[in-house]
């Protein structure tokens, strides 16, 4: 593999991915804000990465982020902090610690608890939905749609006026508050409290559209029944033909791993998989699974 040049070399890595496009610019500022606890440093390195390669779109982008949100840097740290990470590692008891940790996180910012790259910004998180919006609309017209981890209910409200029946479904008490919050006065929509493993509340059928935005890795991290349990609970729901879509597989950092595991559960659920794990959006660094339910 060539080496960077020594002045990319240099470069810490959140910034590094940046020039590599392996990030978006919101993706890289959050975790260098987050590697780096001094909000002087941050910016230091950020204006330094910027003058050092002027004619870079995303170094002037990244550089014009850090210099807006540099107020929000503390609201970075302290949201991402609210999520445990000492608890259980796997099982029922990991699935509460998610929820616990998610109920603390809403509390200190709603929009950085959904997408900490939103800066708590909610325009910034609207636009980055909007890119998600816009992949759902490209499927068609949907009649019912299961939104598996929708937190604050970012993108089930969003999707209000485009598809007549909306599902919400979240493990954490205080996001599905904030949802309910939201979804006030929209019609068709509604937000409950649950797991995305077990559907059993859902009769066979009953959605064409089933989609889980960065909630899957939860359910890998709870270990691999509980991920396996949602593809097949997910075929269950869903109508032949029907569609999921899966927004992120895990944070294991393994993105081949993360493809293997979804068309192999996808395959033993009934699903034809359409898309593994491309990355489309601009704003954000997340990864496409798309799956399509197979009659029978």
């Amino acid at each position: 593999m060539t080496r960077p040049p020594p002045r990319q070399a240099a470069l810490p890595a959140e910034i590094l991915a940046c020039t590599r496009g392996d990030a978006p610019p919101p993706i890289a500022l959050m975790r260098l804000v987050l590697a780096v606890p001094d909000d002087g440093e941050v910016l230091r390195l950020v204006a330094e990465a910027a003058a050092a390669d002027p004619g870079s779109p995303e170094m002037s982008e990244l550089a014009s982020l850090a210099a807006a949100h540099r107020g929000d840097f503390g609201l970075i740290r302290a949201t991402a902090g609210a999520v445990d990470h000492e608890g259980p590692a796997d099982g029922e008891a990991a699935i509460r610690r998610f929820a616990a940790s998610y109920d603390n996180a809403v509390r200190v910012s709603p929009e950085a608890s959904v997408a900490l790259y939103s800066m708590g910004d909610p325009t910034r998180l609207a636009a980055a939905t909007a890119e998600v919006v816009d992949l759902v609309a490209a499927l068609g017209p949907r009649r019912a749609m299961l939104d598996v981890g929708c937190g604050i209910g970012r993108l089930a409200t969003a999707l209000a006026d485009r598809i007549p029946r909306i599902v919400g479904l979240d493990i954490s008490p205080g996001m599905v508050a904030e949802a309910r919050r939201r979804a006030v006065g929209l019609e068709g929509l509604e937000i409950l409290e649950g797991s995305g493993h077990d559907l059993s509340r859902f009769p066979a059928g009953a959605f064409d559209l089933v989609i889980a935005v960065d909630s899957m890795p939860y359910l890998f991290a709870a270990g691999e029944p509980f991920a396996a349990r949602f593809f097949q609970e997910a075929a269950r729901v869903l109508a032949a033909g029907g569609d999921l879509l899966v927004l992120n597989a895990s944070y294991r950092g393994d993105p081949e791993r993360d493809r293997r595991d979804v068309a192999r559960f996808a395959a033993a659920a009934g699903f034809d998989v359409r898309r593994l794990g491309d990355r489309p959006f601009r704003l954000w660094n997340g990864a496409v699974f798309h799956c399509v339910r197979r009659p029978g």
